[in-house]
C-alpha cells in the first residue's frame, strides 16, 4: 500500500521570520491602500460605475490599481493566510472600498473595473509569493517555459510601446481652439496672431477641411503660432488646441509656467495611457515688465513618429530642441502624473533603466534553462546568445519600423545586453540550488 500523498500547501510561510514579514507587509500595504483610496478629492465622478476600463486614462488606472494591491497579496501569502481566505479578503476589501467611494466619498470614480484590477493585483502578488519556489529556482524545463513566456511578453511590450508612440489621428471632424478658456486648463492671457498647421490657418471653430489638417499632422508639419506673451501661467494654458468631435485632444501647443509644451495624439490614447508631452524650458518672459509688440515669439512644434522638434524664435535669439522617438520612452505612459520630456540626462537614465529591467528576468531564466550539469542542456544553451540576439533584433529592428518608429539606437542594444547579463549574474548568485546545482525535471 502506497503512502498517502500530502495535500498541496496553501501558504508559503515556513518560518516565523517570514510570517512576521508578511504581517508587516500586509498591514503596511493596507494602510497605503486606505490612504490612497478613501481620502476625498475635488471634482465629480466622470465614469459609469459599471465600466471596466474607465475614462481616458483607464489603462493607467488599471495598472496602478494592480501595483497598489500587489504588495497586499504578497503579505497575505507570506503571513500564512490560506489561498481561499486571501482571495476572498482581497475581493471584499476592494468591493468595500468601491462601494464606500460610490456612496460617501466625494471626487472618487468607483467602478466594477477597479474591483477587478484591484483583485487581480492582490491575486498576482499572492501567486508570486505562493509559487516563488517555482520561478526563483526553476527546473530546466520550467525555466525554459518561463523564458519563452517572458520573451513573448517582452515582444508584446515592444509592440504596445511602438503602437503607443505612433501618431493616431482619427478620421472625424476636428475643432480648433485658439487661446480658449477650457476646463482643467489655465487660460493663455497673451495674444495669438497667426496659428497654423503647415501653411493652413487653424480656425477657432470646426474645421471646414479636416482631412487637410489631418494630412498635415500625419506628415509631421509644424504646428506654429506667433504670440505676444503675458508672463508665466499657473499651469498648462493652451495656445493652439485641436480636438475631435468626441473632445479627444489631437494636438496641443501650450504654455506651462515659462515653458513651451507640445504634444500630438498617439496610440497611447487608444490604449487609455498617458500621451507624451514635450517641453522647451524658460522661453516665455517673466512678465514683470509687461509685454508689447516687440516681445513677439514664434512658437512651433512637430511630431512625425521619428522625431520631435520644438522651436522658439524672438527678435534676439532662436532656441530649438530635437528628440528622437524611442520605444524606451514608454515608461512615461504609465506614470500616475504627466511627465514633460525636456531632453534631460535623468530621462535618458530612466529610459535605459526601464529597458534593462525588462530583460533581467529573461537573462535569469535563460541561465537556468541552459545550466551546466543538466543532461542535454546544450539543446537550450543556444538561447543564451544567438536566440537572445534574435529576440532583441525582432523587438528593436522589426517591430518599431512597422509603426513608423525608428529602429532602436545603439544605446538600447547596449542597455538590453546589460539587462540580460544582470539576470545571468543574479542567477549564478541565486543560492545553493542555483544554476550550479539545478533542479531535475
Amino acid at each position: 500500500m502506497q503512502p498517502e500523498k500530502s495535500p498541496m500547501p496553501t501558504s508559503v510561510a515556513a518560518t516565523q521570520q517570514l510570517r512576521r514579514l508578511g504581517v508587516f507587509l500586509s498591514v503596511a500595504s493596507l494602510s497605503v491602500i486606505l490612504a490612497a483610496t478613501l481620502i476625498p478629492q475635488s471634482g465629480h465622478p466622470e465614469s459609469s460605475p459599471f465600466c471596466i476600463i474607465c475614462g481616458s486614462l483607464g489603462g493607467v488606472d488599471a495598472l496602478l490599481n494592480i501595483f497598489l494591491f500587489l504588495p497586499l497579496g504578497l503579505g497575505l501569502a507570506l503571513s500564512g493566510v490560506r489561498t481561499s481566505r486571501a482571495f476572498a479578503s482581497i475581493f471584499l476589501l476592494s468591493a468595500s472600498i468601491e462601494i464606500a467611494q460610490y456612496l460617501a466619498i466625494s471626487g472618487r470614480d468607483a467602478s466594477v473595473g477597479d474591483v477587478i484590477s484591484n483583485s487581480l493585483g492582490g491575486a498576482f502578488g499572492f501567486a508570486a509569493a505562493h509559487y516563488a519556489r517555482h520561478w526563483l529556482l526553476p527546473s530546466r524545463r520550467a525555466a525554459m517555459t518561463l523564458a519563452l513566456v517572458w520573451g513573448g511578453f517582452w515582444i508584446l511590450i515592444q509592440l504596445g510601446s511602438s503602437y503607443a508612440l505612433a501618431p493616431s489621428l482619427p478620421p472625424t471632424r476636428y475643432y480648433g481652439q485658439v487661446a480658449r478658456e477650457l476646463e482643467n486648463f489655465a487660460t493663455f492671457k497673451g495674444s495669438v496672431i497667426s496659428p497654423t498647421i503647415g501653411n493652413t490657418t487653424v480656425p477657432d471653430y470646426g474645421f471646414a477641411k479636416t482631412a487637410e489638417f489631418r494630412d498635415n499632422l500625419a506628415r509631421g508639419e509644424f504646428v506654429s503660432a506667433i504670440v505676444i506673451p503675458a508672463g508665466p501661467t499657473p499651469k498648462l494654458a493652451p495656445i493652439i488646441r485641436v480636438a475631435d468631435d468626441r473632445r479627444q485632444e489631437i494636438v496641443l501647443l501650450a504654455q506651462r509656467h515659462r515653458d513651451l509644451v507640445f504634444g500630438l495624439r498617439t496610440g497611447a490614447s487608444t490604449l487609455r495611457l498617458r500621451g507624451l508631452l514635450f517641453m522647451l524650458g524658460d522661453v516665455f518672459p517673466t512678465g514683470s515688465d509687461g509685454s508689447n509688440a516687440s516681445d513677439t515669439l514664434r512658437l512651433s512644434g512637430r511630431y512625425d513618429a521619428r522625431l520631435v522638434e520644438m522651436r522658439v524664435t524672438n527678435r534676439r535669439e532662436s532656441r530649438d530642441r530635437a528628440l528622437a522617438v524611442d520605444p524606451g520612452l514608454a515608461w512615461a505612459l504609465i506614470l500616475p502624473n504627466q511627465w514633460y520630456f525636456a531632453g534631460t540626462t535623468l530621462e535618458w537614465i530612466l529610459t535605459r533603466i526601464w529597458m534593462a529591467l525588462l530583460l533581467v528576468p529573461l537573462g535569469y531564466w535563460l541561465t537556468f534553462a541552459s545550466a551546466t550539469g543538466v543532461p542535454d542542456a546544450s539543446r537550450t544553451g543556444f538561447l543564451r546568445a544567438p536566440g537572445a540576439i534574435v529576440l532583441l533584433w525582432v523587438g528593436f529592428a522589426v517591430v518599431p519600423p512597422h509603426f513608423g518608429i525608428p529602429r532602436a539606437p545603439l544605446a538600447s542594444w547596449v542597455t538590453a545586453v546589460a539587462g540580460l547579463l544582470t539576470g545571468v549574474a543574479i542567477a549564478f548568485a541565486a543560492g545553493p540550488r542555483s544554476v550550479h546545482q539545478p533542479l531535475t525535471d
